[in-house]
């Protein structure tokens, strides 16, 4: 956990100098991070392989945040892939939850 607690923050620390001013808070970049949990989690449930998310995010070129896409791709490939679609809804928006929530508690909020 203390690790994943780094990764976030330094990706909250890569999204803050990279949002405009008038974005620039806990909530606004918890939800950024929550969003790109939600792509991540997406594409595995599409069936997309996760050599092919892991050489994205090494193309993308995130910076400090390359290892945070890093996890975050290694952890929705810990979740199985749904076939039905509202189970693969639902394990979509807990992933974007659970990473919401963790980005939260790394930032201090409560």
């Amino acid at each position: 956990m203390k690790k994943m607690q780094k990764i976030i923050i330094t990706a909250a620390t890569v999204l803050f100098l990279s949002t405009p001013v008038y974005a620039q808070d806990n909530y606004g970049y918890c939800g950024d991070i929550s969003g790109l949990a939600g792509i991540v989690m997406t594409k595995r449930q599409a069936g997309v392989s996760m050599k092919s998310m892991i050489e994205i995010v090494m193309n993308k070129k995130y910076g400090e945040g390359t290892d945070m896409m890093k996890s975050m791709v290694i952890d929705a490939y810990k979740r199985p892939r749904m076939h039905v679609r509202a189970n693969a809804d639902r394990i979509i928006s807990e992933f974007e939850n659970k990473w919401y929530m963790w980005c939260l508690k790394a930032m201090g909020e409560k």
